[in-house]
């Protein structure tokens, strides 16, 4: 919509990366609904790759695709190859938000040659509290992580809470040796196509 146009403008005026939020059928759809355009199960292949297309097209340049929701379409491997040779199409890593325990996505991805990553950690719920003391809980146990780990990719859901607690929390004394770098430094180079 206009709105979602809008804010990718505003990413690409500032230099930043966008990722473009597919909305996909959950297990407990309609009953919770991802939004408008959602890809359901039920479509044929060409819609949904025409529909992923269509965005993309309106987003570009995207860095990577994530899902939103997705529950049961990350389980279905009619949709996801649709999703995917589309990507596969455009160069387009996927990024796995959340996965489901029967998600086909990792092991389709490899088998169709579509570069794919997850996020090492996630601050979901801690975004939608009011107050930021979950966040920096959190927070503390994934710069902890990084460092163990030497890299990850961190998803944040954006909201208010988030906004007040990000310039504090991307403090360089807060990071204590860990360096925040481009999500496409860390995400899996695609294959030719």
């Amino acid at each position: 919509g206009k709105t979602g146009a809008a804010m990718v403008r505003a990413a690409h005026d500032r230099q930043r990366e966008v990722v473009l939020h597919v909305p996909m059928e959950p297990i407990n759809y309609p009953q919770v609904n991802p939004g408008p355009g959602t890809l359901l199960v039920t479509l044929r292949p060409a819609k949904i790759g025409n529909e992923v297309g269509r965005w993309l097209d309106q987003a570009k340049p995207v860095v990577a695709v994530a899902n939103h929701m997705g529950s049961l379409a990350t389980q279905d491997m009619t949709l996801m190859t649709a999703v995917y040779r589309e990507l596969k199409r455009r160069r387009v890593p996927f990024l796995h938000l959340m996965p489901a325990a029967g998600a086909v996505c990792r092991p389709l991805a490899s088998e169709m040659g579509v570069a794919y990553d997850e996020p090492g950690a996630t601050l979901d719920f801690e975004p939608r509290a009011l107050d930021t003391a979950p966040m920096d809980k959190r927070w503390r146990q994934v710069l902890k992580e990084t460092r163990d780990r030497g890299r990850m990719i961190v998803w944040v859901r954006a909201t208010p809470t988030t906004w007040r607690w990000l310039k504090k929390a991307l403090d360089p004394k807060r990071l204590d040796r860990v360096d925040l770098v481009p999500l496409t430094s860390l995400l899996r180079k695609p294959g030719p196509a």
